[in-house]
């Protein structure tokens, strides 16, 4: 009985964390396509501060703001899928151990 509690919370925790995950990349992926599509790629060429001097943080331009909105999602979903890894790992344990 209490396995079967584990089970269904592993299944739910799981889909929940790859649906995020998987949410997260494509999003990722079309803000990728925006950026390579308006020429907004060469417009940040300093890491990881942006502008003619490399000195801003949130550039006032167009092109330069997309590019550093999808630098930061960059990092944004480096961290949801990390975080959805380790919790579907402890969860996956934790079952693993009550069910054997």
């Amino acid at each position: 009985p209490a396995a079967v509690g584990v089970e269904e919370g592993v299944r739910r925790g799981g889909r929940w964390a790859l649906g995020l995950s998987v949410a997260a990349v494509y999003l990722q992926i079309l803000l990728g396509a925006l950026v390579r599509h308006t020429g907004s790629g060469h417009a940040c060429p300093v890491l990881p501060l942006c502008g003619a001097e490399g000195a801003q943080l949130w550039p006032a331009l167009g092109a330069e703001r997309l590019h550093m909105v999808h630098r930061g999602g960059g990092f944004v979903v480096f961290f949801v899928v990390l975080l959805a890894a380790v919790y579907v790992n402890i969860v996956l344990q934790g079952a693993w151990l009550v069910m054997h």
